[in-house]
């Protein structure tokens, strides 16, 4: 990935980000969002290009994040990144994989949430 392109994505993001304020919790989340979308970034190329060239601001995309929960007073990390990526890019697809790795006495198992699930 062109880490210029990634670099670009990030400077873009910080640059957009409103003070943090307690009673604001669209500030409140903005550090996460940005690791996670840049994160990301480094896996699509195609999502870097939508935010760089997006005229769409951060800051609408953490209270866009938030804009359903005043009622659940809630939100998982997993929709709250799927809602930061299809802010700037509707058409994407998220996918999120977890993995529990314990040791015993074979090495070590890997459990997906996928097998916990059924």
């Amino acid at each position: 990935m062109n880490d210029l392109l990634i670099h670009n994505v990030e400077e873009k993001l910080k640059k957009e980000f409103k003070s943090e304020d307690p009673n604001d919790p669209a500030t409140m989340i903005q550090k996460k969002v940005c690791e996670a979308l840049i994160c990301f970034c480094k896996q699509s190329k195609n999502l870097a290009e939508q935010i760089i060239s997006s005229d769409k601001k951060f800051y609408d995309c953490c209270k866009e994040i938030l804009k359903d929960t005043k009622s659940t007073r809630y939100i998982s990390d997993f929709d709250a990144y799927d809602r930061a990526v299809k802010f700037y890019f509707p058409s994407a697809i998220i996918e999120f994989k977890m993995n529990i790795k314990s040791e015993n006495t074979d090495g070590t198992e890997s459990i997906s949430l996928l097998d916990l699930l059924g």
